[in-house]
């Protein structure tokens, strides 16, 4: 048994449905849903989700700023795992709004504890993710990390123990961030899961895929696109991708995109 896990916190059914249309297309397995009152209480998205038979699990807490739930979700997560998920073997955790489905996310199997997926560019190629690592961690680190590839933190694979695991040195990195006495501005969880990375501090067996070459392709930064004759955006194997991250970013294939997840 399978798990898609995420977080639409404030979200409305325009900004959940290509992810709940298109992976039902494709997947049979379990789908839950951190959300908070404004979801439980929007009447024509509980009745989509219901129809598309995902689970809701209530995170009932006002938060200060909108980028706080892309925090408290991996903190949330192994608390949902652990007490309402015990059967299950393998887990994706996932950005929403901005990620649609070609196959089930699980397609390509898994044969590590985790699999985490590179963003194809270099922190140093990408402004948005250098600011992040200066702010936070000073111009030392940031020359350490310039010319590494960003892994992204908005797709993640794995067993359920190598998750749990995982999950439980996440919280830790963001409990020393806080205690360092750090502003959180957004964009902590990718400088906590690169730093895990590059420091060697994650556990168990780990594979990062780069985009052609796996389950997820993350396509900010993506150059080099090819489709199939039914539009389906492949992989290096010549298969659809099953998961596209960061869709929306793309406004040359917007509407492309838009017609795989819908039709």
């Amino acid at each position: 048994m399978n798990l898609v896990l995420g977080a639409i916190y404030g979200y409305d059914w325009e900004k959940v449905k290509h992810f709940v249309i298109s992976l039902r297309k494709h997947y049979g397995g379990k789908i839950a849903f951190i959300v908070d009152m404004g979801v439980i209480t929007n009447i024509e998205l509980m009745n989509h989700l219901n129809e598309y038979n995902v689970i809701c699990h209530l995170y009932d807490t006002q938060l200060s700023s909108n980028h706080e739930i892309q925090n408290n979700r991996f903190e949330l997560y192994s608390d949902l795992i652990e007490t309402n998920y015990p059967d299950v073997e393998n887990i994706f955790i996932t950005d929403v709004r901005d990620v649609i489905f070609q196959d089930d996310p699980f397609a390509y199997g898994l044969n590590t504890d985790l699999e985490f997926y590179f963003e194809p560019a270099t922190f140093a190629e990408c402004p948005c993710n250098s600011w992040w690592i200066k702010t936070m961690c000073g111009e030392e680190v940031f020359q350490e990390m310039k010319d590494r590839g960003i892994v992204c933190c908005g797709t993640i694979m794995g067993t359920r123990k190598g998750l749990l695991k995982y999950l439980e040195v996440f919280r830790q990195e963001f409990q020393n961030m806080r205690d360092s006495g750090r502003v959180f501005i957004g964009g902590e969880d990718t400088v906590a899961h690169n730093r895990l990375i590059y420091t060697n501090r994650v556990p168990g067996v780990l594979a990062i895929k780069h985009n052609g070459r796996g389950a997820v392709s993350t396509l900010e930064h993506q150059k080099i696109f090819k489709f199939d004759e039914q539009g389906r955006y492949l992989n290096d194997d010549g298969k659809p991708t099953p998961v596209i991250h960061q869709w929306d970013r793309k406004k040359d294939y917007f509407d492309l995109f838009n017609k795989i997840a819908l039709e």
